[in-house]
């Protein structure tokens, strides 16, 4: 059960290219986002998704993507050198099925263009 904003949240997101949630400590950020990310599944108009989330917080993104959608592949990019996560994201964009990448900020600025 969503609490009230978060509906209101999932709501203003719709139709947005680019969505920051500012909520609050335990107010369910994680499960906001990952809900607006499984209607974009779900459309199929959006099937990459990168998160940039403080480091402390990945592993929040991983445990709550297994418990609310389990059947989309998690990249969480929490070891090794910028080049070698610029690797992990690459190999995660080369294949058909929907991927959330999560980041964190410090590490995202540093990835070289994976195109």
């Amino acid at each position: 059960m969503l609490w009230l904003h978060q509906q209101e949240a999932i709501e203003w997101a719709r139709g947005r290219r680019e969505v920051i949630l500012h909520l609050g400590m335990g107010c369910g950020k994680t499960r906001t986002a990952l809900e607006i990310v499984n209607e974009l599944l779900v459309s199929r108009s959006i099937c990459r998704i990168l998160c940039g989330c403080p480091k402390a917080v990945i592993a929040a993104w991983v445990k709550q993507a297994a418990m609310w959608m389990p059947s989309i592949l998690i990249v969480a990019m929490t070891k090794g050198t910028s080049a070698q996560k610029g690797e992990q994201m690459r190999a995660a964009l080369a294949t058909t099925t929907p991927v959330i990448i999560v980041a964190n900020y410090e590490s995202l600025w540093r990835i070289k263009d994976t195109d």
